[in-house]
């Protein structure tokens, strides 16, 4: 009678036979925007233990991006349940080649694409051309898994995020918008529908100059105008039919931005997400 019979998990407790968690195994926090080998590891050693009890045993994963990360995951693809196409999941995790993707069939925020050497408050203000002296930027790095990558600029701050990105990888940088409101929705997209949840309004902190997602308010979001709202969650099914035409099935959670006048697409997320 139960969809589940178990659970793998970083936190939490292990209650029952089938349920085992990283942290109650070692009895030690981690930080789950960094994921090392030893938690890839117990994942693994904690499949391949449920399929000698089982061999018939079936896994979903919260975010099915792991199993193309992980290789023994790869080759255990016959008892993990929705996955999609492998390079089709790539450029959906990838902020950067999803905007390539979607630019031309939904609004999105202006954005540039920059390496950390060219991370310059000035540089930056001369990119945007009309910014105001006080702008501040939001510098976001290809998979920012949180708020982890996403960082919050000022004058102030230049040196201390150039030293934090990554050397090597290109970020996101576009214009901090003061009067705006981070919402998202969800879709579960079928071979013949989709379906969309109700949307939330994201819980946003900033901490040590990054901007940390920290929940969802879906009782907010309902005082958005009836139009804006309208707007977005028409655009969220636009983006849903083309993810079905590639291919996709399966939950995505798709963030977007309603500021006083335009709606904009900032991503999809192709897996379950905290608010899910």
């Amino acid at each position: 009678g139960n969809i589940f019979d178990g659970a793998i998990t970083l936190f939490g407790g292990e209650k029952g036979e089938n349920s085992s968690a990283f942290c109650n195994h070692y009895h030690s926090r981690v930080n789950h925007n960094i994921i090392d080998e030893d938690q890839d590891n117990f994942t693994v050693s904690e499949v391949l233990e449920r399929l000698k009890k089982d061999a018939d045993a079936k896994f979903v994963f919260y975010n099915p991006n792991i199993v193309y990360k992980i290789q023994k995951l790869k080759d255990l693809r016959d008892h993990i349940l929705c996955l999609n196409d492998e390079s089709l999941m790539e450029k959906l995790n990838n902020k950067i080649s999803f905007r390539e993707l979607f630019a031309s069939r939904v609004d999105m925020l202006d954005c540039k694409i920059i390496k950390p050497t060219e991370c310059d408050y000035r540089k930056l203000r001369e990119m945007f051309s009309g910014s105001k002296a006080d702008t501040q930027f939001i510098i976001q790095a290809p998979v920012a898994s949180g708020g982890y990558g996403t960082f919050l600029m000022n004058e102030n701050n230049n040196y201390f995020i150039k030293e934090e990105m990554k050397c090597g990888c290109n970020y996101l940088v576009s214009q901090y918008l003061e009067n705006a409101v981070s919402v998202n929705g969800h879709l579960v997209i079928f071979e013949d529908g989709i379906l969309r949840t109700p949307c939330s309004v994201q819980i946003m902190k900033e901490s040590n100059h990054r901007l940390f997602y920290r929940g969802a308010d879906f009782i907010t979001y309902r005082n958005i105008p009836e139009a804006q709202r309208k707007k977005f969650e028409d655009m969220l099914i636009d983006v849903g039919q083309e993810l079905q035409k590639m291919g996709y099935r399966g939950i995505c959670g798709i963030d977007g931005i309603i500021t006083e006048d335009k709606i904009y697409i900032l991503e999809v997320n192709n897996r379950f997400q905290a608010s899910t």
